[in-house]
């Protein structure tokens, strides 16, 4: 993808390639890129390694979608401030 990316929203846990080093890619190329990271696990020990700071948020499913609209208008709000 060429485009700008504004906000990624993923799953901690994917069979191919997880969340956390998916995050971690598009960061190399766009450092503020917010990221909401979601999981159905509470003891998800990769989110608790310095990952998760001002430009990301953890939603912990099952969550209601206003949840998920709530989490993302946060993040994009505070990326539009800087």
């Amino acid at each position: 993808h060429q485009g700008r990316f504004h906000l990624l929203v993923t799953d901690v846990g994917m069979p191919q390639i997880d969340g956390i080093e998916l995050a971690a890619r598009l960061r190399r190329k766009h450092p503020h890129l917010p990221v909401v990271f979601t999981s159905g696990h509470v003891g998800n020990e990769a989110l608790h390694s310095g990952l998760l700071g001002p430009e990301s948020a953890f939603l912990l499913k099952p969550f209601p979608p206003e949840a998920l609209f709530a989490c993302a208008r946060s993040l994009l709000d505070k990326a539009r401030v800087r």
